[in-house]
């Protein structure tokens, strides 16, 4: 359980870097760029900060998942 828990903190901290950075670019003028969302389309600024900000959670959740789930051998060589 514990191999499945920071395998989905990677998977959020990844997902998190990539689609927050390519939103982020995109608000930007890097490049255009499409979102739809069960058939919503997020077109505004504002929408789109927010997604950046949803995709900055999973990173954060991802982080806290990755940590939690640390060995106790890792534990101890980093309080030591």
């Amino acid at each position: 359980m514990r191999h499945h828990l920071r395998t989905l903190g990677w998977l959020l901290i990844g997902m998190g870097v990539v689609f927050g950075g390519v939103t982020t670019l995109s608000l930007l003028g890097a490049f255009p760029l499409t979102v739809e969302v069960f058939h919503r389309s997020i077109t505004s600024t504002r929408e789109r900060w927010i997604l950046v900000a949803c995709w900055g959670v999973a990173v954060v959740v991802g982080g806290l998942l990755v940590l939690l789930t640390r060995s106790a051998g890792q534990r101890d060589r980093t309080t030591s």
